[in-house]
């Protein structure tokens, strides 16, 4: 279980987030909340990006007594940008995802852990491909493959279905369950689509723009149109269709265009 407790950061006098605390156990965990509400800061924090006041532990384990190398054994950490290298094949950029483990030589260990990873996304056919000739989907595929590689507890993603269609955001959630499942791993994703994040998350983490959680659960517990409306600031309509949760917004509150 990831432990948060009493977690505060500001940018100079500025208050980003406050007092946050938050047990979080593994499969699909996303963030979400209106802009500025903290939580990619949140996210950064919990890596070790930035340095807040309070307690993260991991299975008991205090993590802001790890330096970032120690943390990056235990947890991965990618963000919005794409991966950068488009000169690299996507084997090597995998291969990169091994540093770490790496003394002067390769070791089959290491091409094998590759190998794995490619297999387990069933991206194994871009192995020889560049980066540079990749889609945006299949980048941040490549993005997860290399994080696999170092066999992380934790995976954190910040808005990880940017500028990908909703095909490819569908696949990329189906491959992150599955690995979820399979490999125990916990996610913490942020995101800004509230449908998308009903769907797929095991737990939901709702923060407000003052930098609170507002409320953490089952989706299908905590959504409703009240919490919409304070959240939000909108007006929407909340129905369940097959045991799942949809939300659809009507209007925001307070803005109209006058003709």
């Amino acid at each position: 279980m990831l432990k948060i407790e009493n977690l505060s950061f500001s940018y100079g006098k500025t208050q980003v987030f406050k007092d946050i605390d938050l047990q979080i156990d593994e499969g699909i965990n996303i963030l979400i909340g209106p802009n500025a509400a903290g939580k990619s800061t949140l996210v950064k924090s919990i890596f070790g990006l930035l340095s807040p006041k309070g307690h993260i532990s991991w299975k008991g384990k205090n993590l802001q007594d790890l330096n970032l190398e120690d943390r990056m054994e235990l947890m991965v950490y990618i963000p919005q940008e794409d991966i950068a290298g488009n000169s690299l094949t996507v084997f090597e950029t995998v291969l990169l995802g091994r540093l770490s483990s790496l003394t002067f030589k390769v070791q089959d260990k290491d091409l094998d852990a590759v190998m794995n990873a490619l297999k387990t996304l069933r991206i194994e056919n871009l192995a020889k491909r560049r980066l540079g000739e990749l889609s945006g989907g299949q980048k941040k595929l490549v993005s997860i493959a290399q994080s696999l590689v170092r066999s992380p507890e934790i995976i954190l993603m910040d808005e990880p279905t940017n500028n990908l269609d909703i095909q490819r955001q569908l696949e990329l959630f189906y491959v992150m369950s599955k690995i979820s499942t399979e490999k125990k791993i916990l996610f913490i994703i942020v995101m800004h689509d509230i449908n998308l994040s009903l769907k797929f998350a095991d737990n939901l983490i709702i923060m407000n723009s003052k930098g609170q959680i507002e409320k953490q659960g089952i989706p299908e517990n905590i959504i409703d149109e009240e919490i919409l409306e304070e959240v939000y600031n909108i007006k929407a309509k909340v129905y369940r269709i097959d045991e799942k949760t949809m939300v659809w917004p009507e209007k925001s509150i307070g803005y109209s265009i006058k003709g």
